[in-house]
């Protein structure tokens, strides 16, 4: 699993809530930014749907995936032998970045 990465756009990834007055619902852009500026972000997705909460839940869990796959990764190289790092979680990851 070393070598092989992630081929995305690179994090870290935030969070950009983008009011839609016109229909009164609140989307989000993902994208990777240095800066709060949403124009300044490389957009890596939008997430909308009827449900607004349901949405900023979803967002922030994309949001966070370049973070959760590095941390995985990291575990695995700092612990290759544990019992814990089971087959199925290694597949995960592969499925993540494959």
């Amino acid at each position: 699993l070393e070598i092989l990465k992630f081929k995305g756009t690179h994090g870290p990834w935030k969070l950009f809530p983008i009011e839609n007055h016109e229909h009164h619902h609140t989307y989000y852009k993902i994208g990777n930014s240095t800066t709060e500026d949403v124009r300044h972000a490389t957009s890596v997705c939008n997430v909308t749907t009827r449900h607004s909460e349901q949405a900023e839940a979803n967002a922030k869990l994309i949001a966070a995936a370049p973070d959760l796959l590095e941390f995985a990764l990291d575990m695995i190289r700092r612990y290759p032998n544990s019992e814990w790092i089971t087959k199925e979680v290694k597949e995960v990851i592969l499925k993540a970045i494959k």
